[in-house]
């Protein structure tokens, strides 16, 4: 499953506040160079663009940061092409040394977290090519239909995020005070994970990382993972319909609920609607309802109802309208769509991010 993943900036969610700090980013791209150069960054819920000027190839960005921040620094109008990414450290100076038209292979040294990415990006290298790869498959025209050559994607998906996460788990084990280790949790561990799974990955950490703020990001997310589990109940979701009236989870109690997050613009969500709607067909007469929760914002309402009409979606469809900061999100740790949970008929969650067949499977007993 092919699923859209938010990017989480890991660096700039904290659970403490703190007084911003002072960072510097200095650096030379060539004797001669002049030009522009943007350092994009997420900070404080949005993205920010800061300007330098580049005199004789040499350029200076100053900013402010709680934590290790990661930004891209790419060149204004594409004057050069490409782009580095980095990471400033509050109260330091990351120095940036290379060539103008070759900025992916500039030298980083300053902040001794760059040196981690670096260690990482090569232990990834491998698998982030393997999973470029396998992602263009879902976009060839003779996949799109293909549910075998489909089945066989997802499955290869899967075993690059089982890689990734056994050779993060390595990492961690060498580093345990690594805080770029740690923000790499949070990217590698935000779907289909077991609970016992992040919760073992956060044991590995030194007490140093568990005090940190990002440490007990990952600490909430293994307790998030816990508290919804198989087994457990799902708490109350109550948001407005498409004509605004609230339509609460609760009022399904005593059906069987595939509570289902997606969006109209989520590629892969729209491709597992007919599975969906399949489902629907066959066991809404049986005790199914669906509870559907849409990650568009208000801006794409218009696009949300058309989709809803386009799919031919008889269920329930609600929405707060307000993208990634739907409750559900946060309240869930959904950071990844198509997500979902299968309540019985007491709320109690039989089984999670299930699709297609196995979805089909799953209901067949449930709903003989």
């Amino acid at each position: 499953m092919k699923t859209f993943l938010v990017i989480i900036a890991t660096a700039c969610c904290s659970f403490v506040c703190a007084q911003d700090s002072a960072y510097v980013i200095k650096g030379n791209v060539g004797t001669g160079v002049n030009g522009k150069l943007v350092f994009a960054y997420f900070k404080n819920s949005m993205y920010n663009y800061d300007t330098a000027v580049v005199t004789k190839g040499q350029f200076t960005f100053k900013g402010f940061t709680t934590e290790p921040l990661q930004g891209t620094m790419f060149w204004v109008k594409k004057q050069y092409p490409g782009n580095v990414q980095f990471y400033v450290e509050p109260g330091g100076t990351t120095i940036l040394n290379g060539s103008a038209d070759s900025l992916k292979n500039i030298t980083i040294t300053g902040a001794s977290i760059n040196k981690d990415m670096v260690a990482l990006k090569a232990l990834f290298e491998n698998e982030d090519k393997a999973y470029e790869a396998n992602a263009k498959g879902y976009d060839l025209p003779e996949n799109k239909t293909n549910k075998a050559a489909l089945d066989s994607l997802d499955e290869v998906e899967k075993q690059i995020q089982r890689n990734k996460r056994a050779l993060l788990v390595s990492f961690i084990k060498q580093h345990p005070q690594s805080l770029l280790a740690a923000y790499s949790v949070i990217e590698n561990y935000s779907y289909d994970v077991e609970p016992a799974e992040i919760r073992n990955v956060y044991n590995l950490f030194h007490s140093n990382i568990k005090k940190a703020a990002i440490g007990k990001k990952i600490n909430n997310i293994a307790t998030i993972f816990e508290k919804y589990s198989v087994g457990k109940k799902l708490d109350k979701i109550n948001q407005p319909d498409t004509s605004g009236q609230m339509i609460s989870l609760a009022s399904l109690k005593g059906k069987y609920v595939l509570v289902d997050f997606w969006a109209s613009w989520c590629a892969p969500c729209r491709a597992e609607n007919p599975n969906i709607k399949k489902a629907y067909d066959m066991y809404h007469s049986k005790g199914l309802e669906i509870y559907a929760v849409s990650y568009d914002d208000a801006k794409g309402k218009k696009k949300w109802i058309n989709a809803i009409n386009k799919d031919g979606l008889p269920w329930i469809q609600v929405s707060e309208l307000k993208g990634w900061s739907n409750e559900t999100s946060e309240n869930f740790y959904i950071k990844s769509i198509p997500a979902n949970f299968l309540l019985d008929k007491d709320g109690t969650i039989v089984a999670k991010n299930i699709f297609g067949d196995k979805l089909l499977a799953k209901l067949a007993v449930l709903l003989p």
